[in-house]
């Protein structure tokens, strides 16, 4: 994989380090735009803006527990997987190296 980051640095005129930089923060934000899509969705299912909504609707008996408790658990994972993309993203735009 070396080889193919030194090989885009020389065509391009660009350091590796900016190239593998931009390629980064390009996949981040791939990332982000189908994390948020995948919320959309739940939104739109549910017709709610939260996953605490979610459960509401369980609690009181709007909607069946299955599947919608495993929706909400899901979406609280994207929830957490968003900011963790979110933090990277600030990693490089900061000019922070990351292991």
């Amino acid at each position: 994989m070396s080889a193919v980051w030194d090989t885009l640095a020389s065509t391009t005129h660009r350091s590796r380090k900016q190239i593998e930089e931009e390629a980064a923060s390009a996949w981040l934000e791939r990332e982000l735009m189908e994390t948020d899509r995948e919320i959309t969705a739940y939104v739109r299912q549910y017709s709610v803006r939260t996953p605490d909504e979610i459960e509401t609707l369980i609690r009181v008996g709007t909607i069946e527990g299955h599947p919608a408790w495993e929706d909400r658990i899901a979406w609280d994972n994207l929830l957490a997987y968003r900011a963790r993309l979110f933090d990277a993203l600030a990693g490089i735009s900061n000019g922070a190296s990351r292991p």
